[in-house]
């Protein structure tokens, strides 16, 4: 069995081979191409595992090498810090480091969505930027109105269907959570993927950025801002979410109401949503549709 580390760049791919007792077989450097990856695969010489960092450009690559490697994972990039810091750093250097961790078992692996959560992902996303970009104009044109005299008119669009047959059941049993719209039910199902992966609440919660960021050393403990390390774009949507949701559901229009009492109405709504993907993992566990709670 090799083992193969991968450096992906936008216009190359740095490989190194190593055996289980860590000598190198080869290293060398590819084209970025389909085409030129499929070919080296097929001349690797026995079976191997590959390991690569999760980066923007690593979905197509695992996809291209998958079929050809006996597994190949994907690096968390937060818990490869130690790879970008190095203080003699080249791309053979990173490869040969990836590589060591894939043979000693200690890469942080990092989920991979199926492709067909990707590419919607991607077009999610893409809809989140156009929907902030159609904002940003038309606040744009309504200012240079009003500075003309114009009347301040809002209107609003709304569009009710996003059908994606592989998660319509999915979605249509999220959406029975009052206050979670098409667009939150479709984020989550995409994003959080396989709720497997999250063994508790507060995983999960942490996974969506919504939990503070903690230092603690000898006994003392401080909590600082919200945590960097989070889906971004998940966060984005709930915390959007939640500062609606509240209208359309008694049980987080009470959890608000108690919070904004405490004076600090950003934490009202971070709480909302914390308590938004409470709602969203136990439907998704349950498989069933929402059941609002008894008082």
């Amino acid at each position: 069995m090799h083992y193969i580390g991968l450096d992906v760049h936008k216009e190359s791919v740095s490989y190194c081979v190593k055996t289980a007792a860590g000598e190198i077989v080869e290293e060398d450097r590819l084209e970025a191409r389909r085409e030129a990856l499929e070919a080296w695969a097929e001349a690797l010489p026995t079976s191997w595992r590959g390991a690569l960092e999760a980066t923007p450009l690593s979905g197509w690559i695992h996809d291209t090498l998958a079929p050809y490697a006996a597994d190949l994972a994907l690096g968390h990039p937060a818990a490869m810090e130690a790879i970008r810091r190095a203080k003699k750093k080249s791309d053979r250097i990173d490869a040969a480091k990836i590589a060591d961790l894939l043979r000693a078992n200690l890469l942080p692996r990092a989920w991979m969505p199926p492709r067909e959560f990707r590419e919607l992902r991607r077009l999610l996303r893409y809809r989140r930027r156009l929907v902030e970009q159609s904002s940003w104009n038309k606040n744009r044109i309504a200012t240079a109105l009003m500075e003309l005299g114009e009347p301040y008119l809002k209107t609003k669009i709304h569009t009710k269907k996003y059908l994606y047959p592989f998660l319509a059941e999915r979605t249509a049993r999220l959406r029975t959570i009052p206050g979670v719209g098409a667009i939150t039910a479709l984020t989550w199902a995409l994003e959080i993927g396989e709720t497997a992966r999250f063994a508790s609440i507060d995983r999960a919660v942490s996974y969506c950025g919504l939990c503070a960021r903690l230092n603690e050393s000898a006994g003392k403990s401080k909590r600082g801002p919200l945590s960097k390390q989070r889906n971004a774009h998940l966060q984005h949507v709930l915390i959007e979410a939640a500062k609606l949701a509240p209208r359309w559901n008694d049980e987080l229009a009470r959890l608000h109401a108690r919070e904004i009492e405490r004076g600090h109405r950003n934490r009202a709504t971070i709480q909302v949503a914390r308590k938004l993907v409470a709602l969203l993992l136990a439907v998704d566990r349950r498989g069933a549709d929402y059941e609002p709670r008894e008082d």
